[in-house]
């Protein structure tokens, strides 16, 4: 088969993040399928250059690129025009792996992601908010009544969004989670200054990028409650880069002893910093999934997080719920994470991380690629 790939997306820092690997792991199930993995040109983060190393390097992987400029490119893909894409009977599958695309008059099958509708939903951190909501609601209204489109989404709960957010949904819907990557799995662990530093600290953890829709804010006032009531907790590490919008709100709330900020880490950092703390706090006002609570279950350490949106889902009755907006359920919430968690329960915590991997995330947008044959 010869499979066509939007490969833009793969160049989003964040939200394709657990793409990248799960198509890496597809690519080397279908080994016998030809990939094209179509581009505009611009530059691709340097951070990510082993990835694209990694990708481009697979013997079944060809490159293309878009005979249109980014532009050109970029305004057709707001209006939910394809005239860049020609695939038209050579192709048997169009793939978009993080983003809702359609290509007009392609016969082929066609899968496309949906992650969530943070952006109806006014929680994207994004400029222009207002011009990307009104594009957002109309693009995928487009797609939606597509029957011929079939559409990955990464939770229950998105699913049920986007019943709930647009009247007319002709497109078949299939729940596919999230993978985390391999590295949280293995043994390895990081010794640098930064992880040798807090080896002997005791703290819990938040990391991710530093939006408003973090809830950070309630966070830390809750966590400031907590450590009121017992002033022996554990301190609050706080990793992540923060946005624009927050640096203003968020950087006086880090002055505080309790409180650690570091700027985002590499992989194996991170994952020590995870390991050696006492718990994730997780207090979102909305996630389509929430990556971390699952990579801080692949470390057998506990999690407490916002009853809302798929967190609940996705932590499966194995996560401290609260209200985001509830900061004396959040400060109970926090002190009750302090009591110590068993062997037996770490154990559980680590098994049940491992439902969720890349290769399990290609076996499923396998069997989606085999209605192409079908």
């Amino acid at each position: 088969m010869k499979i066509a790939v939007s490969g833009d997306c793969l160049s989003v820092l964040t939200s394709a993040y657990p793409v990248r690997g799960m198509l890496l792991e597809l690519i080397k199930l279908r080994h016998d399928d030809l990939f094209v993995i179509f581009y505009t040109r611009r530059p691709k983060p340097k951070t990510l250059a082993t990835y694209f190393e990694q990708l481009h390097s697979l013997p079944n992987v060809k490159i293309q690129y878009f005979e249109y400029g980014r532009y050109v490119v970029g305004l057709q893909r707001f209006f939910t025009l394809s005239n860049y894409f020609h695939i038209n009977h050579t192709f048997d599958v169009f793939l978009n792996p993080s983003y809702l695309e359609y290509i007009r008059g392609f016969k082929g099958l066609q899968i496309c992601n949906v992650t969530d509708l943070s952006i109806l939903h006014s929680q994207a951190t994004i400029p222009h908010p207002t011009i990307w909501k009104w594009q957002n609601k109309f693009a995928k209204a487009f797609y939606f009544k597509r029957k011929e489109l079939q559409v990955v989404s990464i939770s229950h709960y998105t699913k049920q969004d986007i019943y709930q957010s647009f009247r007319e949904v002709n497109c078949n819907i299939k729940v596919v989670y999230n993978g985390i990557d391999n590295f949280w799995f293995d043994n390895r662990f990081s010794a640098n200054p930064i992880t040798l530093k807090y080896a002997t600290e005791s703290y819990f953890i938040w990391w991710g990028y530093v939006s408003r829709r973090k809830n950070l804010s309630n966070l830390i006032r809750a966590y400031k409650q907590a450590v009121a009531a017992n002033p022996q907790l554990p301190k609050l590490m706080i990793i992540g880069n923060i946005a624009p919008h927050m640096k203003q709100t968020i950087k006086p709330l880090l002055l505080n002893d309790h409180i650690i900020y570091l700027p985002f880490q590499d992989e194996y950092t991170l994952k020590t910093l995870v390991h050696g703390s006492k718990g994730l706090l997780f207090p979102s006002n909305y996630e389509g999934f929430g990556l971390p609570v699952i990579e801080a279950f692949s470390q057998g350490i506990p999690v407490a997080c916002s009853n809302i949106t798929s967190l609940p889902e996705i932590a499966d009755n194995k996560a401290l719920l609260f209200p985001p907006n509830d900061i004396e359920k959040m400060k109970d919430a926090i002190l009750e994470m302090a009591n110590p968690i068993d062997e037996s329960r770490r154990k559980e915590l680590i098994n049940y991380a491992y439902k969720f991997t890349y290769h399990k995330a290609a076996l499923a947008y396998n069997e989606l690629i085999e209605q192409a044959r079908q």
